[in-house]
Formats: structure tokens, C-alpha cells, sequence
């Protein structure tokens, strides 16, 4: 789990609707023989006034619609990403080294990764990239899935979260980018950061977030039973959430 320390964290539519006055006419029995007479001419030949001039009235008026309602501006979050086993205990912060992000260090060490990120964390809302905001490695400095590996049920394969390029959300895997970088939600309720891998193919598998304990390497998974099995010894479900 990681949690994060947070920093922190408007449509109008008018119609229009035109409105046609028609003009005075005869009563009902007087109309329908009025009107197969269609000359002033043959109206005066059986005793009947002439057509009065046609007048045509129009009129125009405009209605608002109901105000939609105004989407929510993203809101930046700032600060370390805090990892957590599944029954909430702290592992520890998300480190940073000159190698990138490549585990994770106790909460009294220094070297954690700062990152900042925005969403507007509501339903439905795309993922977004994590940003590195004091990087000890290189660029870039989009924290990702760094790999190109098809992850899914009862596949031991996995994808290492290190710092990659940049991916727009949804997308597959970049050999350019070295990953995935738009992978990433977050729950203002429960403050658990998730992601989701896209693989080469375009699905979206169940993706966990997984944690190595021997080798300290934190990665993506689609089965960490299947990983489990393949590896020794067993690895601890992170799930990830930014502290109040």
C-alpha cells in the first residue's frame, strides 16, 4: 500500500425556440369552405370578404437550459509514498536512490521519495502519472510499471515500479518510455493510491501491487498467488493511500 503525505489537494447550454403565430382565421365551418376558395376574386363572386392580408409573425425567444453540472479542476497532491501491508501495517516509505525506485527504506530514513501528482479523484476519472519531485536518479521522472510484460491470472510474470517516461492513460506499454506512466488512482476516502497495467495488447488486467521483501524490489502483478508460487519466499501485498 503506499500512502501518501498530501500537500494539497465549472457548462451553460442555451436553446433557442422560435415561435410562429398563426394568423386569425374563420370558424370551423366557414374555414374549410374559406379555404378552397383561393382568390379574393372567387371569395366576392359567393358573397364572402375578401382574405384579409397575410401577415406572418414570428417571434423568437431564447431558453437556458439547465446549468450541467461544472467538472471538478484537478487537485495536486504532494508528498511520500508511505507502503503498507494488506492488514495496515507500515512497511515503509518508497525509496530513492541514484538507481531509481527501487524498494523501500524504514520511515526514520532520509533517502524517501518525494512525488506530487493530480486527479480529480472522482469516479471514473482517468489515471494519472506520479511525478518525482526530488529525483536522486536521472530522468525521467514519471513513476511507472517499468517493463512491457503481459501481466494476468496465473502468470508469475511481473512489471518493476521504477521511474519511466511518460505514457498517456491507457495506453500500452512503450518501449520508448521504458513502461507505463499513466497507471495510477487515487480514493480521497480511503487515501489508497491503485494502479492499473494496460497490457501490449490493449486489456486491462487486476493489478496488484506487490513487494519483495528479500530482494527489496516493489513491482506490478496480475497474480500474486501465481508469483508466490515461483518465488521464494513469499511477497507481502502492498495496497497504497495518502495520510491526512
Amino acid at each position: 500500500m503506499f500512502k501518501l503525505f498530501p500537500g494539497l489537494l465549472v457548462l451553460v447550454a442555451a436553446l433557442s425556440l422560435s415561435v410562429h403565430a398563426a394568423p386569425r382565421g374563420s370558424g370551423p365551418s366557414v374555414k374549410i369552405f374559406a379555404d378552397s376558395l383561393g382568390t379574393n376574386a372567387q371569395r366576392l363572386a359567393v358573397g364572402l370578404p375578401p382574405l384579409p392580408p397575410k401577415r406572418r409573425a414570428t417571434g423568437t425567444r431564447s431558453v437556458s437550459a439547465s446549468p450541467s453540472p461544472s467538472p471538478r479542476p484537478p487537485t495536486t497532491f504532494t508528498g511520500h509514498l508511505e507502503a503498507r501491508s494488506n492488514n495496515g501495517t507500515t512497511v515503509g516509505f518508497v525509496k530513492n536512490t541514484a538507481g531509481g525506485v527501487d524498494g523501500i527504506v524504514p520511515p526514520s530514513d532520509p533517502g524517501t521519495l518525494e512525488v506530487s501528482f493530480s486527479t480529480t479523484a472522482t469516479p471514473g476519472a482517468p489515471p494519472f502519472s506520479i511525478l518525482a519531485t526530488n529525483p536522486a536518479f536521472p530522468p525521467p521522472f514519471n513513476v511507472g510499471g517499468n517493463g512491457t510484460a503481459a501481466l494476468g491470472s496465473g502468470s508469475p510474470d511481473v512489471v518493476a515500479i521504477n521511474h519511466v517516461g511518460f505514457t498517456s492513460p491507457f495506453s500500452p506499454p512503450s518501449i520508448d518510455a521504458g513502461g507505463e506512466s499513466s497507471i495510477w488512482s487515487y480514493s480521497t476516502s480511503t487515501k489508497e493510491i491503485t494502479a492499473q497495467w494496460i497490457n501490449p495488447d490493449g486489456s486491462h488486467p487486476t493489478t496488484f501491487i506487490g513487494w519483495n521483501s528479500t530482494a527489496n524490489f516493489l513491482f506490478l502483478s496480475g497474480d500474486l498467488s501465481a508469483y508466490n508460487h515461483a518465488h521464494s519466499p513469499a511477497i507481502l501485498q502492498l495496497v497504497s493511500t495518502l495520510p491526512s
